[in-house]
């Protein structure tokens, strides 16, 4: 059985960032004394070897465990400093590949050792190591050729490398290993070189799969316990929700570290307890009793455990256990362990089952809609999507008032009252990190030619998948079985649990054989224009034509203006382009929303004056202007653009002086840039009265 959230958890894993923060103890010379590494072994002078042994429990799948191990002597070896390998090992630690050759397409595939190095990870999606055995055709058993890196979806599985670390010459991976290959006592072994120029060290990676011994219950001395309490409805998509044990006071009640304890344990019967892990990731199924069951027919919810080191577990439930749950609540109750020598840290978790209610928008009030288009270009092997896209949490908050959201999506029920089927918003996470969600391939009418798809979690036909993390959304794809031209869409919506304000973001996710490039921003500037809000005319600002044509690559302004667009920023992740002297209402907040025709500032555009670059705005509303406002708004011109924040000010920005003053006689004339002026020209001119007050004239 596969869960629907663990690739995706390793996906976020493989997102992780590589830090290095070693104290170098060798004098510094300006240079850096790293050398691009070879990448054949056999031109690689090996100056010393080491060896890594990565313990395993057997049965726990995925379990994301960090192994170090210390590599006295190695920067002297290999000619280094700290300073400079501890921050770029990962780029110089490198594997052995395997060579695949076939007589025939028909024939038996023959494995040889290649002589070729390179980073695990771009050996195979997810840095895996693959058991290569021989086939024979005389019916004997296939031989072990060795462990080397291999695509995930191409079988026989063993471990993974992840996070490659080195600090002070404690050298250390993320691993883990592949759901029912490696059997207690299995020792598979391969190598990692790390690589300065030609010479290198060998770090012999060895497993060691064992079966934990199982104490006797009653020999235990209980040195604390908590109580988790868990709800949710009735669903039937493996989904789960998160919940976390303080493993800190775990540890400290203990007294032992994180690095003692690979698992955790559950009672099998009364005053049993066994680490039969009958469930991913080092979890249990459960069955009404709360004993460790089977995921056949005495199962109810289970927990996992990929978290453990961090006291991250996860909670879910068996597919059409609770189908009968149609009114009241079911509760079940169990126990599960942390055991370090005689004693043991129990966890008291009871889970509250409810039937499915429809989540529903009736109650919600939509604050703003917008849109994200994702390119995704497939992968055979890769799940994580290279570029994350960032959300404005300042913007959000804007709009709905918080940035402390609750995330939601669509989902597709069975309306229990008709069996008819509705789409709904969810809030069952079942892509991890929490929030996010896996989609299926299904696509469901919600109105007429607009189609979703639902967040059915991970399997085989999953068409993508993202999570909520530190403001952005980290973007999965499902290796392997997509093309290009195949599009998907959803929503996504943010909301305000105070208030029930929420922002719609409808989600398209195209798969594309290369992605699109994005137009070149060659220039940010500011421009401010200054609003006499007792006028009703246009408010006009000037925008340096000249350095603008130069930035675009414009020699006459006249002969292209067709083809200069107008680039209006609906919002921080979508924009749309409209010809020049185009407008388009914008919010105080500086954005195009489609609430700005009503609640907006301004209207804004630009366009082309006597050959020169104007912003022209005017107030949405006459009757009630609203002064404090900005535009983010740019001008495009054959792949590049120049985006400028405008800002309107009833601030003079040349003079700063306020406009609204007493008569007086003519002083001086300015333009409103502020250069001083003979006379008047044709144009905004700005008056200086010998009152010191000021007045705009247009001639």
């Amino acid at each position: 059985m596969k869960m629907n959230y663990k690739l995706a958890c390793l996906a976020a894993m493989m997102l992780a960032g590589i830090t290095a923060n070693a104290q170098d103890t060798t004098e510094p010379t300006g240079e850096s004394t790293l050398k691009d590494p070879v990448t054949k072994l056999s031109e690689l002078t090996i100056v010393k070897e080491y060896e890594m042994t990565l313990p395993f429990v057997y049965g726990k799948e995925y379990e994301n465990k960090t192994v170090s191990v210390t590599l006295d002597g190695i920067y002297d070896a290999l000619g280094t400093v700290a300073s400079d390998l501890d921050a770029n090992v990962n780029n110089h630690t490198l594997t052995r590949a395997m060579n695949t050759t076939r007589e025939s397409e028909d024939a038996i595939p023959i494995y040889s050792w290649s002589d070729d190095l390179a980073r695990p990870e771009d050996l195979a999606g997810g840095a895996w190591f693959g058991a290569y055995y021989q086939e024979t055709d005389d019916g004997t058993d296939p031989v072990l050729v060795g462990t080397a890196p291999k695509g995930w979806a191409t079988g026989n599985n063993t471990f993974y490398t992840q996070e490659i670390k080195l600090n002070d010459g404690e050298f250390s991976i993320i691993t883990g290993q592949y759901p029912g290959v490696m059997k207690e006592g299995d020792k598979f072994e391969s190598n990692l070189y790390v690589v300065n120029g030609d010479k290198g060290v060998s770090i012999k990676l060895i497993t060691n799969v064992y079966v934990p011994a199982i104490p006797v219950f009653a020999d235990l001395t209980c040195v604390g316990d908590t109580s988790i309490a868990i709800s949710a409805e009735v669903n039937n998509n493996y989904l789960t929700k998160t919940f976390n044990v303080d493993i800190e006071k775990v540890y400290s009640l203990l007294g032992c570290q994180a690095s003692d304890i690979s698992e955790i344990f559950a009672f099998s019967e009364e005053g049993v307890i066994t680490n039969h892990h009958s469930a991913d990731e080092g979890g249990f199924f459960f069955n009404e009793d709360g004993f460790v069951g089977e995921w056949g027919q005495s199962a109810t919810f289970y927990i996992t455990a990929g978290g453990l080191p961090n006291g991250k577990f996860a909670i879910g439930q068996r597919p059409n256990r609770f189908d009968d749950l149609t009114e009241g609540v079911k509760t079940q109750e169990t126990v599960f362990m942390f055991i370090y020598d005689n004693k043991y840290y129990k966890v008291n978790l009871s889970y509250t089952v409810t039937p499915f209610v429809q989540h529903g928008d009736d109650e919600l009030v939509l604050k703003s809609t917008e849109y994200i288009t994702k390119e995704i270009v497939p992968d055979p092997s890769s799940y994580p999507v290279d570029a994350n896209t960032a959300l404005d949490l300042d913007y959000v908050a804007s709009i709905i008032g918080t940035k402390d959201f609750k995330v939601l999506t669509d989902t597709v029920y069975t309306n229990p009252s008709d069996n008819s089927i509705k789409v709904g918003m969810s809030d069952l996470y079942n892509c991890t990190p929490s929030p996010g969600f896996w989609y299926g391939s299904t696509e469901y009418a919600v109105s007429e030619g607009n189609t979703i798809v639902s967040a059915d979690g991970w399997s085989a036909s999953s068409s993508f998948g993202f999570s909520y993390v530190d403001g952005e959304l980290v973007w999965f794809r499902y290796p392997g079985t997509h093309n290009a031209s195949d599009t998907y869409k959803a929503n996504i919506y943010l909301v305000n649990k105070e208030t029930n304000e929420y922002m719609k973001y409808c989600i398209t996710v195209n798969y594309v054989e290369e992605l699109t490039p994005k137009d070149e921003v060659v220039a940010t500037d500011e421009s401010v224009v200054f609003v006499d809000e007792s006028a009703d005319d246009l408010f006009r600002g000037a925008i340096n034509t000249k350095k603008v044509c130069e930035l675009l690559g414009i020699e006459n302004l006249a002969d292209v203006a067709d083809d200069v667009a107008v680039v209006y920023v609906k919002s921080p992740t979508s924009e749309y382009t409209e010809s020049l002297g185009s407008s388009q209402a914008y919010s105080a907040n500086g954005y195009a929303n489609d609430l700005a025709e009503e609640s907006g500032a301004f209207v804004v555009g630009i366009d082309v004056i006597d050959d020169n670059l104007y912003v022209l705005a005017d107030f949405v509303d006459a009757d009630n202007k609203q002064i404090d406002a900005v535009a983010n708004i740019g001008i495009q011109y054959a792949g590049k653009r120049v985006m400028f924040k405008v800002t309107f000010s009833t601030t003079d920005p040349a003079l700063s002086i306020a406009s609204a003053r007493a008569a007086g006689t003519a002083e001086s004339v300015y333009s409103l840039s502020g250069t001083r002026l003979s006379s008047a020209v044709k144009g905004v001119n700005i008056i200086k009265m010998s009152d010191g007050s000021v007045r705009k004239i247009l001639k």
